[in-house]
């Protein structure tokens, strides 16, 4: 995934675990990062939101968290 030049993103592929349930509003978006069954984007103002599964909390993000950079995930 690629966020566009405006700032959304898009999500194809297997429609498991709401992996293409892009959160409503989700805009300004700076980086997107993909796990085996949830993503991350990166907003332009170092917020994080998550969507997909989250069996292990992969997509809580830590309640305070800001001023984020850089984004990944893993299987």
């Amino acid at each position: 995934m690629t966020p566009f030049v405006d700032g959304t993103v898009a999500a194809w592929g297997v429609p498991n675990y709401g992996v293409l349930d892009i959160p409503t509003g989700l805009n300004q978006v700076a980086a997107v990062a993909a796990g085996g069954d949830f993503s991350l984007a990166l907003r332009k103002d170092g917020s994080v939101v998550g969507w997909g599964a989250n069996f292990d909390g992969q997509i809580s993000v830590p309640a305070g968290l800001s001023d984020v950079v850089q984004i990944a995930c893993g299987q």
